[in-house]
Formats: structure tokens, C-alpha cells, sequence
């Protein structure tokens, strides 16, 4: 199960002092779209056309209003123009690993911790503030959150690739020994995600609830409500008996139904923390504390920052759907109205009459690489070419294959990019909607509360449906099937 750390990477701006005259053979156009959105550092910038400082607000500002490929540039423009300030490649690093390129965003990063003398700032020194400062890789420095959050951003690439724990570890400790407690919130939120991947679930579950009351504080509402949900959704990922499965699935619907309560009322008479949420045993936080928290209804913005959805909760082999429909309410008053976004060619009046044949979409996260969903889908489309036209969008770093491009009308990669996803299946038109799976990454999950398709379909990826009411029908089989699946009770 691939997890994506981009909604919790910092994009810190450049505090840099010092001017450097930069040369004049290399330029990024700003339309004025982006401009708009970004008038103030615009307008910086040409007032200090030759200060990296203000070259470097522009472009944190493009990239967290979402126009990536134009920060990309703006970026590459500031390592050209100014190389010996270093920072500038962890935002790099940032971008390639939302697109999905993990190795590139772990070469950017590792390339600023060399020129910062690494990651115990012991090494040589290439970076211009460094040289007047010390390395940012010392708990007493200056600007040692440049380096707790670079070594956050390299521990996402690795845990993103999924193929190094070890080095997860290092850089994520690294951090938190440097770092004060207001820097770790993103720091705890990873290792914790670290340790529920290596099967430590409690010290999972202490980490993120540490990241959650650390972003709280800081009014951080949308990753605190993320930290607090990725916590809630911990369970083990193997039970030793039926009793450990009953007693970890009723705990499990407690901490969504104290979750939902938060959602209405907040904190306000909360009195007892009957499913551990909180784990008062294991961490130092008063009754006092959770009373203040305001309510969270509407609150988040972003469902992907969750990472990964409920994966586990669904393979006990028991019915389901009421705990699915639980989870997805709670997803209903969390989020705000745009979560449930129509897509604007099903309002057109025109939709039912106009001739064309029928476009069917496929979308996942594991549709790349030789990943059986993708291969199931490729046999689909290739048996039903010239009946249909056929979409493929990939969701994360899975690369497809060249016979998607081959056989399908058009296929797209999309990396971590929810925005990019909505507005890319939006643009289709679709008349159908497969989701291959729902429940192994946190965009591919969040698109399925949009409708965009008046038919929306979920298969073989997940064993059980989903619960969400934007998924018209839930595909399976009869080697899927347990034969009294629909007798038993959660």
C-alpha cells in the first residue's frame, strides 16, 4: 500500500538576508491568472527583481495555490540564478514527489543536506547561509527548521517508495532531535505512519496524536483533523483471535462515532474517551484540553490528507457496509460541500441527445507497473475497443505501461496531484466511471465521493463496497464471495 505524505510537507519560504544580482538569460512568464492569486509577491518582485528572498515567496505562493508546474519553473529559475542557496531544491523535491517521481524528490533532497553538510551538519558546507551560520542540521541553529523539514519531505519519499524502513527511520529521529516540539507536527504525523506500516500500532497511534495536538495548536485545523482520523483508523493488521477482531472493530466504530460528535459539537461535553482517541494512558493531554477543541464540522478541506483510507477495517470477511456507511458520513460532516462536486457537462442540457460513442474512464492507483488491477483493465478495454472509448487515469508514482497508451483513447498520470485528478476526469466527459479499488490511497478514495459520470462504478480492488453514495453499483465475484458473507453481523 503506496502512502502519500504530500499533505503534511511544509513549504517553507526563503529567509535569506542576503541580494544577489542574478543573470538575465533565463525568465518565467507569469500569466495573469496566476498572477492574480499571487498579487502581492508579484508586485514584490518588481520592486526586487534581483532578490531571491522575493523570487522565492512568488514562487511558495504559485505552488500552494496550486499552479505546480509554474512554481517548478519558478524554482528551477532561482537554482539557476542563485545556486549556492540550497533550500530552494527540498521545494523541488516537493513537486516531483506530488508527480509521482520519488527517486528524483529523494536526489533534490539528499543534494540540499550534502550542501548543508548533511544531515548531522558535520560534512562540507556549499551553502551560502550555512557558511555564515552553520549547518540548519543542529538543534541550535538559526534555521534548523530547514533541515527538520527536509528530512521530513525525504522520510515521504521513502515511505512513498515504500522500500527502505531503515533510512524512514534515521531521517525522521534525525528531525526530531534537531527540531522543537511547534516544528514535529509533520515529523510525528510521518513517523507515525511509519510505524503503523512496521506494525507498531500503539506507538503509531501515540506519534499521530502527538502531531495532531501539536498542529491543533498552531490553528493547523485541516492537518490536525487529518492526524486525528489517520489515528482513528488504526487497527492491527492481523488478529491472533475472533475476540481481538470483535473487540478492535467495536473500538474502531466508537472512535468514528466520538469523531462525529466532534464534528457537531466539538470537544464541549466530551467526558470519557470510551475507544482511546486520544490515548489519555500514553499521552499528557487533560480532559480539560479535548473540551476546548472546536467543533470540526466543515473543517476539512482536503479528504486526501488522510493519506490512506481505512484499508484494514475491511478485510475481516464480515458485512461490512454499515461501518462503510459510518465512515462515510463522518467524511460528509468533516468535509465541506465541494467534496460532493458535480461535474459540469452532467448539468448540460445537451448531455442526453448529443451523438458520440460512450466513454468509459478507469480510475486507480494501482493501474501502473504489471499490477494485476491494470492488467484486468487492459484485457477489458481490449476486448470492448471500438464499443467504447476508454480513459485510464493513474493515480501516485505508478508508471503505465505502453500498451495503456496503445489500446486506450487516453491515458494519464497525475502523481499525487488531487486538484490535477479532479479537473483531468472533470475534462473527460465521461458517461461511466470505474473505480478499480477505493481503499489503498486517499485521493483515489476522495474522488469517489464526486460525481463524475451519471454511472459510477466500484470492483475488484476492495472486498467489500464502500459505502459511499456516489458509487452506483460495487462489482465482484463469485471466488470473492464468501457464500454467507451477507448472514453475518459486524
Amino acid at each position: 500500500m503506496m502512502l502519500c505524505n504530500l499533505a503534511i510537507i511544509a513549504l517553507t519560504l526563503c529567509r535569506r538576508s542576503s541580494a544577489v544580482t542574478a543573470p538575465n538569460d533565463r525568465s518565467v512568464t507569469i500569466p495573469p491568472s496566476a498572477a492574480k492569486s499571487c498579487r502581492k509577491e508579484v508586485e514584490e518582485v518588481k520592486i526586487f527583481e534581483e532578490n531571491h528572498i522575493e523570487l522565492m515567496r512568488l514562487a511558495v505562493c504559485l505552488h500552494v495555490n496550486g499552479n505546480t508546474n509554474l512554481a517548478f519553473d519558478m524554482y528551477t529559475l532561482i537554482r539557476h540564478h542563485f545556486p549556492t542557496h540550497s533550500y530552494v531544491l527540498v521545494n523541488m523535491g516537493i513537486v516531483h514527489l506530488k508527480q509521482g517521481n520519488v527517486e528524483k524528490a529523494q536526489e533534490l533532497i539528499e543534494q540540499y543536506l550534502t550542501e548543508v553538510g548533511g544531515m548531522h551538519g558535520v560534512g562540507e558546507i556549499t551553502d551560502e547561509e550555512a557558511l555564515k551560520h552553520g549547518s540548519p542540521c543542529h538543534a541550535n541553529n538559526i534555521h534548523k527548521q530547514d533541515c527538520t523539514n527536509a528530512l521530513n519531505n525525504l522520510a515521504a519519499a521513502h515511505i512513498t517508495s515504500g522500500k527502505n524502513s531503515t533510512a524512514v527511520a534515521a531521517y525522521l529521529s534525525r528531525a526530531i532531535e534537531i527540531g522543537d516540539e511547534s516544528m514535529l507536527g509533520d515529523a510525528y504525523a510521518n513517523y507515525g505512519g511509519h510505524l503503523a506500516k512496521i506494525g507498531d500500532q500503539d506507538a503509531a497511534a501515540d506519534s499521530l496524536i502527538r502531531g495532531f495536538w501539536i498542529s491543533l495548536r498552531k490553528n493547523r485545523i485541516d492537518a490536525a483533523i487529518a492526524l486525528l482520523l489517520r489515528r482513528a483508523f488504526l487497527v492491527p493488521t492481523v488478529y491472533s483471535s475472533l475476540v481481538e477482531t470483535d473487540d478492535a472493530r467495536i473500538q474502531f466504530r466508537q472512535r468514528i462515532r466520538d469523531i462525529t460528535v466532534l464534528a457537531h459539537n466539538g470537544g464541549n461535553n466530551w467526558m470519557e474517551d470510551k475507544g482511546d482517541l486520544f490515548r489519555l494512558d500514553n499521552y499528557e493531554v487533560s480532559i480539560q484540553e479535548i473540551q476546548g477543541i472546536p467543533p470540526l464540522k466543515g473543517k476539512l478541506q482536503n479528504l486526501s490528507e488522510i493519506q490512506s483510507p481505512h484499508f484494514y477495517v475491511h478485510y475481516n470477511g464480515l458485512y461490512d457496509l454499515p461501518i462503510q456507511k459510518e465512515v462515510s458520513e463522518m467524511f460528509a460532516l468533516l468535509c465541506p460541500p465541494s467534496l460532493f462536486e458535480v461535474s459540469p457537462h452532467l448539468a448540460r442540457k445537451d448531455r442526453i441527445t448529443k451523438q458520440r460513442m460512450k466513454r468509459i474512464g478507469f480510475v486507480s492507483s494501482l493501474i501502473g507497473g504489471n499490477e494485476p488491477h491494470g492488467l484486468l483493465v487492459l484485457d477489458v478495454i481490449r476486448s470492448l475497443k471500438g464499443l467504447f472509448q476508454f480513459y485510464v487515469v493513474s493515480i501516485g508514482s505508478k508508471t503505465l505501461t505502453t500498451e495503456f497508451h496503445t489500446v486506450s483513447d487516453g491515458a494519464y498520470e497525475v502523481g499525487y496531484d488531487s486538484r490535477a485528478a479532479r479537473t483531468l476526469l472533470m475534462s473527460l466527459e465521461l458517461d461511466c466511471l470505474v473505480f478499480a479499488e477505493a481503499m489503498n490511497e486517499a485521493i483515489v478514495y476522495s474522488l469517489g465521493y464526486q460525481r463524475f459520470a451519471p454511472v459510477q462504478v466500484l470492483v475488484m480492488g476492495s472486498p467489500v463496497t464502500s459505502g459511499i453514495p456516489t458509487f452506483d453499483y460495487f462489482l465482484s465475484g463469485d471466488l470473492l464471495e464468501h457464500p454467507f458473507r451477507t448472514q453475518l453481523e459486524a
